[in-house]
Order: structure tokens, then C-alpha cells, then sequence
């Protein structure tokens, strides 16, 4: 039977650095795997990177709905989904299932021949003792969400001390620790956890263009049409509704220029409330669907300014998104909640400005300057663009993941 392929599958090599010593890596998720996710681009191109060095990567996650592919090959990599029915936001109600997950994900480890593993996320934080004692293997341990379930309301709130507590002890357990974030970097430190590297979320040679893009601004610069806009999954939190109220107020002062993108998949649980918040505000909007993070480089040619207005809360204020990066390495000025280390870099680089969602005026003093000085535009999307040539560009990314699994390897 034909495997279902997701992707193209280049020939290893594009990074130019070969490794000495191909490895069989495992990467475990409880996640679907699936292309509009938003983890999707880190870890899928996370396993893209070790491939191009010339590992043999394969991605274990879970068939939740039972309705995707039990195999499929993404990129070049193999892809394995355990058959374990949970719901993709349950919270408590999937403790029975995330066992579940654990022996499934388990027994698979155990029959294949790795020489590493990657256990992605809190969910599954609970393997790493199990995999170092009964299957001797290294394992990293990858936090994508610095503060797991932080947008957790009522009574749920209750079990966050034992999820955080449960995940320091299994932290410091892993051989290494991988995270977006300096505020991670100095959380994993302070417990104790060894070998605590960043590891950034940026966009892989088909996520982003490599040149700078000639006369994309040109009509900007001549008084026309800003784009505004938002790519990525809808979900609570990332500041949906500071958005659109911002914009139609700048659009009320601006309405033969201003518009607005917004582009991505809408989280189950969201869709009701988000049909209500988007309901009145119409004019000047431009609406899409669930996308592949290899659309991206055609969805930001289309967008000068990318709007990120994250609500600073307990889910997100200490992230590193990866839709700066994506933003930075596609020529698109960035607005945004200085999260993470985002207020650093954004000062650092002057590629956009700084905003605050619980003061709406700021989004729209941000927006209504790029209207009116729209030479500024192409300026600071240069710069970002240069700093995602460099600092932030996949290569270095390539050579942590190779260095730490080298390491752990021994």
C-alpha cells in the first residue's frame, strides 16, 4: 500500500553541512500533525532540519478523531499517528487519554531501533523516565508553551500547581532541554535542568523568500493600498477582537487605503465566538482559510504590515512567536505586544513597533502611522528581513538541533 506523502522531499543538503554521524531520531507529540496546526512549522521543520543533515527522523503523534492517515510521510519525513480518541482542547477530561497516549507512543519507541528521542510538549513529559530507564535511550525534552494551560478559566485553574509541579520534576530528568524563550531558558536553569538551549521558530527555505522582494512597496510608497494583516490559527487570546476594533477605526479615517488579511484556521472550540466577534466588522476585511506553511511566502507577498496584538497573559506573555519570524523572513513590517523577548528584539532590529492590546489607541496610532508615512514601511521590512538573514535565519537552528542530539548521543 502507497504511504500518503505530504510535501515535496528535496534531496539532504540545502543547509551544506552534512553530519558525521547519521542518527535515528524519534520526535513524540500528542498533537495531530497536521499542516495548519500552529506547532506544526516548528516541529515539522524541526525533523526537516535533522533530515537535510542527513538523519532519519520519524514523527510519533496521535490519531485524536481517529479520521487521519495512520501513516504518511511529511516532507520526507515518516509520520506514525497512535490510534488514542481525545479532544484537541479537553484539558482535564483527556488524563485517562494522555496515558493512553504515553503507552501507545511507548510500545511504538520500543520496537523501532532510535538512537535519541524528543519528547515535545508537558503532555507527554512523563515518558522521559520511562524511555531513559527501560529503553536506555537520550532523550530532549521540547516546551513550546512556556506556561502550559495558561488560558485556562474556573475551577481548572486549581490543577495548574500539580501540571507545573509534574513538570519540573520530568524536565529535570531530560539529557537536554529545548525552548523558544530567554524567560524558559532562565525558568529550566533555575530547576536544574541541563543542557538548556534555544532553539527559535523560524521559517524553512519553502516557508520564506531568500531575496529581497523588488517592488513590493512600490505602490505603498505612491499612496496606495496598505495591507494590513494576521496569519495563523484563531484561537482565545491572540488579541482577535483589540484587532479588529483597531482597524476599524483606522479604517473609518482611511478607507480607500487600509485593509486587512486575516488568514488561518479557526480552533473548534473557538468558532462560535469567533463568527460573533468577526460579525460586525466587515468593510475593509479580507478572510481565508486554513493554509500550509508553505503557502506562507505567497500569503505575505500580499501583506505589508503584520498585526499581532497577543493579549499578555499567562499563555502568552513569555512566547517567542513563530509569526514574528515568519513575518521578518517574508519583507512584512511587524506590530505587536512585546511578549517573550519580542520588546528586545523589535527595539534591537527596528523592524516594526511596539503595542499594547489593552489599549486599543496604540494598535491604531501604530497602523494610522504606517498610513501616513508609508515610507517607513519598506524601511523596517528591510531590516527584519536582513535579521532573518542572519540571526534568525533556519541554518542556525540546523546547527543546535545537530550539535545537542550529537551531544546527548555521546
Amino acid at each position: 500500500m502507497t504511504i500518503p506523502a505530504v510535501g515535496d522531499a528535496p534531496q539532504p543538503g540545502l543547509g551544506g553541512i552534512p553530519t558525521p554521524r547519521p542518527l535515528r531520531i524519534a520526535f513524540c507529540i500528542s498533537r495531530t500533525f497536521e499542516r495548519f496546526q500552529g506547532t506544526y512549522g516548528r516541529y515539522c521543520g524541526q525533523a526537516r532540519l535533522l533530515r537535510d543533515l542527513g538523519h532519519d527522523v520519524t514523527v510519533f503523534a496521535v490519531n485524536r478523531e481517529m479520521k487521519l492517515p495512520e501513516d504518511e510521510i511529511h516532507f520526507g519525513v515518516r509520520v506514525h499517528r497512535v490510534p488514542v480518541r481525545s479532544q484537541s482542547w479537553g484539558g482535564p477530561k483527556n488524563f485517562l487519554n494522555f496515558r493512553r497516549m504515553h503507552r501507545a507512543i511507548f510500545d511504538c519507541l520500543a520496537i523501532g531501533k532510535f538512537d535519541a528521542v524528543k519528547v515535545i510538549g508537558q503532555d507527554l513529559s512523563p515518558m522521559i523516565p520511562m524511555i531513559q530507564r527501560r529503553l536506555r535511550l537520550p532523550v530532549i525534552f521540547d516546551a513550546h508553551e512556556p506556561e502550559i494551560y495558561g488560558f485556562w478559566t474556573g475551577p481548572r485553574r486549581m490543577l495548574l500547581p500539580i501540571i507545573y509541579g509534574l513538570e519540573r520534576r520530568y524536565s529535570r530528568m531530560a539529557d537536554a532541554v529545548q525552548i523558544t524563550s530567554n524567560w524558559q531558558k532562565n525558568k529550566y536553569e533555575q530547576w536544574g535542568c541541563r543542557n538548556v538551549t534555544i532553539v527559535g521558530n523560524q521559517p524553512l527555505w519553502d516557508e520564506r523568500i531568500e531575496t529581497w522582494p523588488e517592488g513590493k512597496f512600490d505602490e505603498v510608497k505612491r499612496g496606495g493600498v496598505v495591507m494590513f494583516g494576521r496569519l495563523g490559527t484563531v484561537y482565545k487570546g491572540t488579541g482577535l477582537h483589540e484587532l479588529l476594533e483597531a482597524f476599524a477605526r483606522v479604517y473609518a479615517r482611511h478607507p480607500d487605503r487600509a485593509r486587512l488579511r486575516l488568514a488561518g484556521k479557526v480552533a473548534e472550540y473557538y468558532e462560535e465566538e469567533f463568527a460573533r466577534t468577526i460579525a460586525p466588522y466587515r468593510e475593509g476585511i479580507i478572510l481565508s482559510g486554513a493554509y500550509s506553511t508553505t503557502d506562507m511566502p505567497a500569503l505575505y507577498a500580499q501583506l505589508h504590515v503584520s498585526v499581532l496584538p497577543y493579549l499578555a497573559d499567562a499563555n502568552f506573555r513569555y512566547i517567542n512567536p513563530s509569526k514574528f519570524y515568519d513575518s521578518i523572513a517574508n519583507a512584512c513590517v511587524v506590530v505587536m505586544t512585546p511578549i517573550g523577548d519580542m520588546g528586545e528584539i523589535l527595539a534591537r532590529v527596528r523592524c516594526g513597533r511596539v503595542i499594547d492590546p489593552q489599549r486599543i489607541e496604540t494598535i491604531v496610532e501604530a497602523m494610522n502611522r504606517y498610513l501616513e508615512h508609508p515610507e517607513e514601511i519598506e524601511r523596517d521590512a528591510r531590516t527584519g528581513f536582513e535579521a532573518s538573514l542572519g540571526e534568525f535565519h533556519w541554518k542556525a537552528n540546523q546547527r543546535q538541533l545537530e550539535a545537542t542530539f550529537q551531544q546527548i548521543v555521546g
